[in-house]
This record gives structure tokens, C-alpha cells and sequence, in this order.
């Protein structure tokens, strides 16, 4: 396993150690509060959860306005639907649906993959980028991959979901995972060969 992934592991299990039963009980009442309007509750769970959802958004568009966009209609549509929402797993994976829907559309809707591709060559990375998009080289590297393929690996390796998660986010069985998986981590190793 190359240095890269190593720092892309060690990367997920850390966001993963975050105080989750916490995080859970705060997300049920703020919903609870939130299906009756409660802005204030809003404000709570678009605080608590903007990060991960626009860093999602971003890894895979890999374009931080498209990212923003992204993760606004997100909250937008979570704000939106509130009277419909039924509590049926975690708030995490219902936010990171909509953004997974979203982000894949865009990438259809413009054929990103192409565009990505040739931008991936001439991609900068300065002082002002952001943290979630701090290793240029892997950066790159998923951009020349598919978009499925992008899709699986930021699920697994950068928002730190295990295999039961991904299945519950993207609607895959779990072999379907499994297998797409370990054929986009071979695509990411062999993009990362290529680049050094």
C-alpha cells in the first residue's frame, strides 16, 4: 500500500473516532424540533454537518463553487422536505444522499468526467485551497477515474462509511460495493503510479 493511501486510511479512521452517539442524539432532537420549524434547529444541523457534506460534494465534483452549490441545495431540500422526513437511519446518511444524487446529476448533466480529465493536467493547488482538498496528487488522481468508481472511494476512505453505510447510501447490494470498490481502488493505485 503506497504512502498516499496510507494517509487516505489514517485520514478516515480519524473523522470516524468523532463523538457519534453525541452527534446522533443531537441530530434526533434537532429534527424532531426541525419537522415543526424550528430555524434555530436548522442552524444546529446545517453547522454540524456542512463540512462533511460539502467536502463529499467536493471530492467528487472536485470544483468548490459546484461543491457550495451542492451542498446548499442540500439543506435547502432538507429544509424543505422537513414535514416528510422520517427518522429511518442516521441524518448523515440521508444528507449525504442528497448530495451523492445531486453530485452525480451534475456530473452527468455536464459531463464533468471529460472536463475533469483535461482540467486534472493543468490543476493548481495554492495556500488558499481547502483542507479536505490539501493532497494534490490524490486529488488529481480521483479526477481521472470514474465518477462511480470517485463516488465509492470518497464514501469509504474520506467520509470514513463502512460497508453497511455505503449500501445504505447509494442503494448497492454489498457485493456490488465490494467488487466496484476494489476495482476503483486499483483504478486510484494505478493513476497514482502514473503520476509519480
Amino acid at each position: 500500500m503506497s504512502a498516499t493511501l496510507q494517509r487516505i486510511s489514517a485520514m478516515a479512521c480519524a473523522s470516524a473516532d468523532r463523538s457519534r452517539t453525541e452527534m446522533l442524539s443531537a441530530d434526533a432532537a434537532d429534527m424532531r424540533a426541525l419537522c415543526s420549524g424550528d430555524e434555530q434547529a436548522f442552524q444546529r444541523v446545517v453547522r454540524r454537518h456542512q463540512h462533511n457534506v460539502m467536502a463529499y460534494c467536493y471530492r467528487l465534483t472536485t470544483d468548490a463553487g459546484s461543491a457550495q452549490d451542492i451542498a446548499q441545495e442540500v439543506f435547502l431540500t432538507l429544509w424543505k422536505q422537513r414535514k416528510n422526513y422520517t427518522e429511518q437511519g442516521k441524518l448523515t446518511h440521508y444528507l449525504i444522499r442528497i448530495a451523492r444524487l445531486r453530485s452525480l446529476a451534475l456530473l452527468k448533466k455536464t459531463r464533468a468526467d471529460k472536463r475533469l480529465r483535461e482540467r486534472a493536467y493543468a490543476m493548481r493547488v495554492d495556500k488558499a485551497t481547502p483542507a479536505y482538498a490539501s493532497d494534490a496528487a490524490v486529488q488529481t488522481a480521483l479526477t481521472r477515474i470514474r465518477s462511480e468508481h470517485r463516488d465509492l472511494i470518497v464514501l469509504r476512505h474520506f467520509q470514513g462509511f463502512d460497508m453497511a453505510e455505503i449500501q445504505s447510501i447509494t442503494g448497492l447490494r454489498l457485493g456490488t460495493i465490494k467488487s466496484r470498490l476494489h476495482r476503483a481502488m486499483a483504478a486510484l493505485r494505478m493513476e497514482l503510479d502514473d503520476g509519480e
